[in-house]
């Protein structure tokens, strides 16, 4: 009933504000959480239609496309697009790092984490603790540990990322008690 009665809210105000973005892009948020994925791209995509520069509505399709393995090519650029719009938020850039781990592994995505771990902090750490850890064994799994330590060690990152540097140089077998080069 609820969530009947919060389409039809939804679906009221795209039809008396049809230019309003926010509108489809809570209809792709509503379909995305009831599991009707096509519905949801839909309206994500007609949110990003009504406004290319909505900065959540390209977030939504693009953490969309991400979560659901579809075209994270196009997930990239709306991604990329949203950094430019928003560069010092955090969920922003924890998007482009996600997308990027997955479709160029460690490599491809240490700037983007390093992007991303500049701007959290230990809340929004812990929140996204899950993709963090995924993103730390993929490292790891490809030999990576001693940058993964040296990363988490960067001067420009807080206090919140040094219990996993320590952890992960622990695997390393490297010191994480000092900050590293820029080159991490």
């Amino acid at each position: 009933m609820l969530f009947r009665s919060a389409e039809a809210s939804f679906r009221k105000a795209v039809e008396l504000d049809p230019l309003e973005p926010v509108y489809p892009r809570n209809l792709g948020g509503h379909f995305e959480a009831l599991k009707k994925h096509e519905e949801a791209e839909q309206w994500y995509e007609k949110a990003v239609q009504l406004d290319g520069d909505d900065p959540f509505s390209l977030n939504s399709l693009a953490w969309f496309l991400y979560s659901n393995e579809k075209d994270l090519e196009k997930a990239e650029r709306l991604s990329v697009r949203c950094t430019e719009l928003m560069p010092r938020e955090s969920g922003i850039q924890h998007t482009l790092a996600s997308i990027r781990l997955k479709l160029y592994g460690w490599e491809g995505a240490a700037g983007s984490l390093l992007d991303w771990l500049r701007l959290t902090d230990a809340e929004f750490f812990q929140t996204y603790h899950t993709d963090t850890i995924e993103a730390f064994q993929l490292a790891i799994s490809q030999g990576r540990s001693a940058e993964l330590a040296a990363l988490l060690c960067h001067p420009d990152l807080g206090p919140h990322c040094r219990p996993w540097a320590e952890a992960v140089a622990s695997i390393a077998g490297t010191d994480s008690s000092a900050p590293l080069s820029e080159e991490a």
